[in-house]
């Protein structure tokens, strides 16, 4: 191959890896907010566990031990990151969804959150750990961009397109035309003066896995967020 013709493919496989290497920098930050969250929920359950006695204590402990072990899985996460590793394998996306949940209940308790799960196991195929942070930034964005006491966020999981499919909708504000353009950007958010990394590390899990993300959202209407990954044994 003479250098004329190929230099196009060389400038191609830079630009792979310098995406590549710009969405592994942006998983490693998202993960650090990640853990900012997760201790924030053990600081909020312990106190919550000091102030309402003993008969709620042992709740409130068992969350915090969740929320502790993630801590200590998205520490892991971190080291795997800086060395460019990943885990990929089968995926409980129904039990990633329920457990999540537990969690982000015990942040937006003003907040309901109903889940809709398949009735059979749905098993995505990739990283645990990133799956995990796909399903939390996308809950706590919806829970964010909802009221107290307003419409419940409803989180669902099915299979659909031959693949696996995650759908959170909230009953916020929603958003115009121009936000939902700059949604993905970093330190956008899609609540209204809102500003962070999860949904630009959402958008970077899903294309690590060659997945898909859609977003629709209207002024007064709320939003809803669709994943598509891939199954396991695909």
């Amino acid at each position: 191959m003479d250098a004329e013709h190929g230099r196009p493919r060389l400038l191609a496989i830079e630009a792979i890896r310098a995406q590549r290497v710009e969405a592994a920098a942006l998983l490693a930050v998202g993960a650090v907010h990640d853990l900012n969250n997760l201790l924030a929920v053990i600081g909020g359950a312990l106190e919550l566990a000091a102030t309402e006695g003993s008969a709620a204590c042992g709740g409130y402990l068992d969350d915090a031990w969740r929320a502790a072990v993630r801590a200590r899985d998205l520490t892991a996460r971190i080291m795997a990151l800086s060395s460019g590793e990943r885990a990929p394998g089968p995926v409980d996306l129904n039990a990633v969804v329920t457990e999540t949940a537990s969690l982000v209940r015990l942040g937006h308790r003003a907040v309901k959150v109903e889940l809709q799960l398949a009735e059979e196991e749905i098993q995505a195929f990739g990283d645990e750990s990133q799956f995990r942070q796909v399903v939390t930034n996308l809950m706590l964005n919806a829970c964010q961009a909802s009221s107290p006491g307003g419409p419940a966020v409803r989180v669902s999981t099915r299979r659909e397109r031959r693949r696996a499919c995650l759908e959170v909708t909230d009953g916020g504000r929603g958003m115009e035309r121009d936000a939902l353009e700059r949604l993905f950007l970093p330190l956008v958010s899609g609540r209204e003066g809102g500003h962070g990394l999860g949904l630009a590390v959402v958008r970077a899990i899903v294309e690590l896995h060659e997945g898909d993300i859609d977003v629709w959202s209207a002024p007064g209407a709320g939003s809803r967020f669709r994943v598509w990954l891939p199954l396991a044994g695909n």
